[in-house]
């Protein structure tokens, strides 16, 4: 059962930090575990926000994936990871001049 001792002896920093609110993700600690894999450039991003799960507190597990987006602002582009049923998924668009674009691929890595 959520919030009990054994519960709390497993817990995680990124489940500690778990509620129902968009956060500014600033450095790679606070990378949500599943898009760890994604080649994240911190540095090079405008900004970073991770999207939580529409689950109630009382309901997450230190062992869910606790955040269904990672959204990436970049120079010129805006990256949008997503969890999906059968992995992960990255849409990108992009914006250069008058020209825009938007590219897709269903997973990473290597995708």
């Amino acid at each position: 059962m959520p919030g009990t001792a054994s519960h709390r002896a497993v817990s995680t920093a990124e489940f500690d930090a778990f509620g129902p609110w968009i956060d500014e993700v600033r450095t790679a600690s606070a990378v949500p575990r599943l898009y760890r894999d994604y080649p994240l450039d911190l540095d090079a991003a405008r900004l970073v926000l991770k999207v939580p799960r529409n689950i109630a507190r009382r309901d997450a597990l230190p062992t869910m994936d606790l955040y269904d987006h990672l959204l990436v602002v970049g120079p010129h582009d805006l990256t949008v990871l997503s969890a999906r049923t059968a992995g992960t998924a990255r849409l990108t668009l992009a914006m250069t001049g008058s020209s825009r674009s938007r590219t897709a691929s269903t997973c990473w890595p290597g995708g």
